[in-house]
């Protein structure tokens, strides 16, 4: 806040009521790039909301004027739509060396976009094989999510328990491969796999689940779904999850702007 009011002082502004808007945004802009961030603007807000009461209008035009500045968060990953189809032709292709388990969880991944740990803990009483459906209550928020599963998940998952899965006392649908056949513990070395078959960021890049299920929440709202369906689908408690994922809809974007 001191070094805030010094450059207001150096612009000119020797009491709050000189204060002028190219003042204050001087302090976070250098007239080619910000050199300031949110946090910066934050602490300076919360100083002067202590002080409005004593000099009220000058400080509140000053508050009003602050600049509001993103956090620096970097954007979500997200595959393009040309990695997108390269991971469902590899899924969809039966030579490309991917086993029942794998190909599953890679379905699942991409058409429903579920947190690791719900596909790890997935039980045989969450498919309704009649209905064609998931249901699980979430790790993460503990909400009941209801999941329509189509052909291509339902048919490997099939494939998986009749002719793939080894006898195990394990609960889980899915179990490790080798001996003793327990629950899984990470889903990395699979995706990773399916993204080296795929020829999808062999040479660097952000890969993984989250790519997977970010994938499916862009891909859904740059079709126009509405956010309330989106949440539902990956199981947000709230729409306002869904917000990191705008940035990423690179098409309405650059509608808007």
């Amino acid at each position: 806040a001191m070094n805030f009011f010094k450059c207001l002082q150096d612009c000119g502004a020797e009491t709050f009521q000189e204060v002028e808007e190219k003042m204050i945004y001087a302090f976070f802009f250098d007239g080619k790039r910000q050199i300031r961030g949110k946090a910066y603007c934050d602490l300076i807000r919360a100083v002067l909301k202590t002080i409005v009461q004593l000099y009220e209008a000058p400080v509140q035009k000053i508050l009003e004027t602050l600049p509001v500045i993103k956090s620096g968060n970097r954007n979500f990953q997200y595959l393009t739509p040309e990695e997108s189809v390269r991971i469902r032709e590899c899924l969809e292709n039966e030579d490309s060396d991917l086993t029942h388990l794998e190909r599953s969880i890679g379905w699942i991944l991409y058409f429903l976009g579920l947190r690791g740990t719900d596909i790890m803990k997935l039980k045989p009483e969450n498919i309704d094989w009649k209905h064609d459906r998931i249901h699980l209550v979430q790790s993460k928020t503990e909400e009941l999510l209801t999941m329509p599963m189509n052909a291509a998940i339902g048919n490997e998952l099939f494939d998986y328990i009749t002719t793939e899965r080894p006898d195990s006392n394990a609960k889980t649908v899915l179990v490790t491969r080798s001996h003793p056949y327990g629950e899984l513990k990470s889903l990395g070395g699979i995706v990773g796999k399916l993204f080296d078959k795929a020829g999808v960021r062999t040479g660097g890049g952000t890969r993984g689940l989250r790519v997977l299920r970010h994938h499916l929440v862009t891909y859904l709202l740059s079709r126009g779904i509405e956010c309330e369906v989106v949440s539902s689908i990956v199981g947000h408690s709230s729409p306002e999850s869904l917000k990191p994922y705008v940035d990423a809809d690179i098409e309405h974007l650059s509608e808007c702007s």
